[in-house]
């Protein structure tokens, strides 16, 4: 009796741990209802291995089996991303409940006693996902959205821990049978808790790196578009000097030109003054300073390589959401647009932004020539292809993913008539309100 509720207990926290770190497919009470379904079933299962069959013969491994499938198949029934990610918590929850089993196993050893071994049991259990939930979750998520590539190789890790705790506790006899194992199991424990910890805080760190990296970049494109911004005032300076020098000179042209009722020499000679005028204005893509900047770079950097780059850009200079956040993204998606026809030929280079921001509504949309065969398969929540640059720019759509998932923005890419085109449409305007 004490066996079947000890595990009782465990695939109750073994759910517990799913639904405070899977990310969630349906509603919390159906998906809920999906893991009081795998409880019961599951402990049956258990309870019937318990009472009706003894030792390891084909029927308990086929029934052992069959309860793996039937948690995993849990885990991925109610999760959002469905793949390797899913695979690897199922395997950590695994792990995560055999500390607590374990600890009431080992006190029943001891005592004898089912009711302090089964409160030693839950008090385990609780105490390590209030531990986890506090001080690991957190990071936990936020390394699981970041893409789906390398999880396949990570399960290997909790696998291996799993198949070790197995052959120690329960081959070639269970653990109460040999209890000279109880240290090395607690031992493994704690070696198993360290790594995971490890592995986290290392994907934390290479996380925080890529977005320092991205930060830099756009601060980099921030400040070549102020100095650019500087060279085109000195050099409108310049021209105003002349201008002024010369505005006389030419008010008395126009002034005699008038005289002698020479009307189209003194309407050329003042479209040639606006015309100078006009050259010396500065280059002002919208009224946000920091945006402007960054496109000023882009589109300068645009010209080195010999492309034009089309943006119509319409954004005030206070916005309902992080500007830098905003020029990140921009940055990023225009470009990788910029990066995709560089190679091509003068004639199919197309490029353009579309960048508009009016009373808590977004849009941001990059277009570039794409031949059918290049265009790219972009899946912000998976594998998310670079611009291929090594020097910290291009760094692919992660932050571009962050973005929309932090604003619940929209995210549309598509091809068509040899053009590939990126959408985000952002509202915020629940945030303009208050």
């Amino acid at each position: 009796m004490f066996d079947i509720l000890n595990y009782f207990f465990g695939i109750l926290f073994l759910m517990l741990y799913l639904l405070s770190f899977l990310p969630r497919r349906y509603s919390l009470p159906k998906t809920s209802f999906f893991c009081v379904v795998t409880i019961i079933l599951d402990t049956l299962a258990y309870a019937w291995k318990i009472i009706y069959s003894d030792g390891f013969g084909g029927i308990n491994i086929l029934i052992t089996v069959m309860q793996i499938l039937l948690i995993q198949g849990t885990v991925f029934l109610v999760s959002r991303n469905r793949d390797a990610r899913d695979l690897f918590i199922g395997l950590s929850a695994s792990n995560y409940v055999m500390a607590g089993g374990i600890a009431g196993g080992v006190a029943f050893v001891y005592t004898g006693n089912m009711e302090k071994s089964l409160f030693i049991a839950f008090a385990v259990h609780l105490g390590l996902l209030l531990l986890l939930i506090l001080r690991i979750r957190r990071t936990y998520q936020l390394v699981l959205q970041q893409t789906n590539k390398g999880w396949l190789r990570l399960c290997l890790i909790p696998a291996m821990f799993y198949g070790t705790f197995c052959i120690i506790v329960y081959l070639p006899v269970f653990l109460d049978r040999k209890p000279q194992n109880i240290p090395v199991v607690f031992c493994l424990l704690f070696t198993m808790m360290v790594s995971y910890i490890i592995i986290l805080s290392q994907a934390r760190q290479d996380f925080e790196y890529g977005k320092i990296m991205e930060q830099n970049a756009v601060l980099e494109s921030y400040q070549k578009g102020l100095e650019l911004e500087c060279e085109a005032i000195e050099e409108a300076e310049q021209k105003l000097m002349v201008l002024r020098h010369d505005l006389r000179h030419y008010a008395s042209a126009v002034y005699v030109l008038l005289e002698q009722e020479e009307y189209g020499e003194a309407k050329k000679l003042i479209r040639e003054l606006t015309g100078e005028i006009q050259e010396g204005k500065l280059k002002r893509y919208c009224e946000n300073p920091t945006l402007n900047s960054v496109l000023c770079s882009l589109a300068a950097k645009a010209e080195e390589f010999g492309e034009k780059v089309q943006i119509t850009a319409a954004v005030p200079r206070e916005i309902a959401l992080s500007t830098m956040e905003l020029a990140a993204v921009t940055a990023n998606l225009l470009e990788n647009a910029i990066n995709f026809v560089r190679n091509k030929e003068p004639e199919k280079r197309r490029v353009s932004l579309l960048l508009r921001y009016e009373q808590g509504l977004l849009i941001v949309e990059t277009v570039n020539s794409c031949e059918e065969y290049e265009k790219p398969d972009i899946d912000l929540d998976g594998v998310i292809p670079d611009s291929g640059e090594k020097d910290g720019h291009g760094l692919g759509l992660k932050g571009v993913a962050a973005f929309v998932r932090k604003y619940g923005a929209q995210f549309d890419s598509y091809y068509g008539e040899g053009l590939f085109t990126i959408r985000i449409l952002v509202d915020v305007r629940e945030k303009v309100k208050g």
